[in-house]
């Protein structure tokens, strides 16, 4: 049962400022990038647990809108308001108007906010700006933090190292210094497919790309399309659809480091025009207009009954398991993305990492942890998943007997987090307009405005201005 809203909560589409219209936004992250230096947090002390130590308090929270991360935290402004005594307000922008709003309030003298959703693809700029305030001291503080609280344990490895743990000196992902907690959700790429079609054709489920392909193309039939797919000019585009294909093809997107000057993308290679070629292929047995599908499209008309195979966020496409959102929720199944015969499927690593601002004052950041602790505990991690189906941040919610039970694509989505890769461009601040560059192209080839060749030849060309602007490339 939801407890009711206790206090106000402001969510925003920002008049269509979404994922597509981030891209205009550019090296946002960059700009973040240097703002301040890092410093220390405050003292642990060795006091029992106080819930309530900060009643009385306000924090105030920013998310992401659109993929209904703020809604468990609506349902339990009235439980941490009784439980510690601290109103909370929560404020959801789309992810374009979210990132420029972090910047701003990074950069102030004093943050707007308590508490900040930083996107895994931006952690090297926002964190590796010193931006934020290291937690170590927080957790290990048993007056501040719950004996329940299981942190490191509970939480997949490679998500730790990606949005939580960062080594600011050396500007890397990792180490043993901890700026965010993973939250409100993590989460991979899985594939999802229609049982129901599959086994009336007697075609098994796909395994590598070549099956994938000849699947889609024998079900592209008695009106139902054999795939879709994000092939709009969106991030996702690359970050689902593209590099999915190409990890799994034994594609490696970077050669070289930054640090060393020689970081050089290989994306005129053949494995980068193979994957493209096999998106545009795939958009000849897809809905009509999938050049302009992201997300949301692409779900919808999965969840229809309109499309047979489809890769996508576990965490976007879980609604697709709920048969109050679904017409085909009893009909569907989920395993782990195709590869070819010599690699395995590795997905990207997603997720988000929530942090406290360090231009706070000592008493908004203790209070801030005590909020922040609950809302990325287990309890709350399997209240989010069981309600609003985002991927856990958890191990011990990937493995809950009752959620799988009702969600049996859940097991599918942590095996695809505990393997998932980071994206190898993660590691600088230019990361997402580099990833718009290569969007804009590969969407141009997928509509037929140019060859999979050109696309990849002129991505290419653009990475390579964009790192040697920033340095990267000599």
């Amino acid at each position: 049962m939801k407890d009711k809203v206790g206090a106000p909560a402001t969510d925003s589409s920002d008049n269509g400022v979404n994922r597509r219209d981030f891209l205009k936004v550019g090296a946002t992250a960059a700009a973040v990038a240097g703002a301040s230096s890092v410093g220390m947090a405050e003292s642990a002390s060795a006091a029992a647990y106080n819930p309530k130590k900060f009643a009385g308090t306000t924090v105030k929270i920013l998310l992401v809108d659109g993929e209904r991360d703020q809604e468990g935290i609506k349902d339990k402004i009235s439980y941490i308001q009784k439980t510690h005594g601290i109103k909370v307000e929560v404020t959801a922008l789309a992810l374009g108007a979210q990132l420029e709003k972090i910047q701003s309030v990074l950069r102030a003298s004093t943050s707007e906010y308590d508490i900040i959703d930083n996107l895994g693809f931006t952690v090297s700029g926002v964190v590796g700006g010193g931006l934020f305030t290291k937690l170590n001291d927080y957790i290990a503080n048993k007056e501040l933090t719950a004996p329940t609280y299981n942190y490191p344990a509970d939480f997949p490895a490679g998500q730790l190292d990606y949005t939580s743990r960062y080594d600011v000196a050396n500007n890397k992902f990792g180490g043993k210094d901890v700026y965010l907690i993973p939250g409100i959700h993590s989460g991979s790429v899985i594939m999802f497919y229609r049982k129901d079609l599959l086994s009336a054709a007697g075609i098994p489920v796909p395994k590598s790309w070549d099956d994938y392909i000849d699947a889609a193309r024998k079900l592209n039939t008695g009106g139902v399309s054999g795939t879709t797919m994000i092939a709009a000019n969106d991030v996702s585009l690359i970050l689902v659809d593209w590099y999915a294909r190409f990890a799994s093809m034994g594609g490696k997107l970077m050669s070289g480091t930054p640090g060393a000057k020689n970081y050089k993308p290989n994306l005129n290679g053949s494995t980068a025009v193979r994957a493209v070629q096999h998106m545009i292929d795939c958009a000849e047995v897809s809905p009509k207009g999938v050049g302009s599908f992201g997300f949301t499209e692409s779900v919808d008309a999965f969840s229809r009954g309109d499309v047979a195979l489809m890769l996508c966020w576990s965490t976007i496409a879980g609604s697709a398991f709920n048969p109050e959102t679904s017409k085909v929720a009893s009909k569907i199944g989920a395993v782990q993305i195709p590869g070819d015969a010599n690699t395995t499927g590795r997905p990207i690593r997603g997720g988000w990492g929530l942090g406290i601002p360090k231009n706070l004052p000592k008493k908004r950041k203790d209070a801030a942890w005590m909020v922040m602790q609950y809302i990325t505990s287990a309890s709350f991690d399997k209240y989010q998943m069981d309600n609003y189906q985002t991927d856990p941040n958890r191990r011990s919610t990937y493995a809950d007997a009752a959620l799988n039970k009702k969600f049996p694509y859940l097991k599918v989505a942590g095996q695809a987090m505990e393997n998932a890769k980071m994206l190898d461009v993660a590691l600088i601040p230019e990361c997402f307009e580099l990833v718009g560059e290569a969007a804009r192209e590969f969407n141009l080839a997928i509509i037929g405005s140019q060859t999979a060749k050109q696309a990849c030849a002129n991505a290419q060309a653009s990475w390579e201005k964009i790192l040697k602007r920033a340095g990267h490339l000599a």
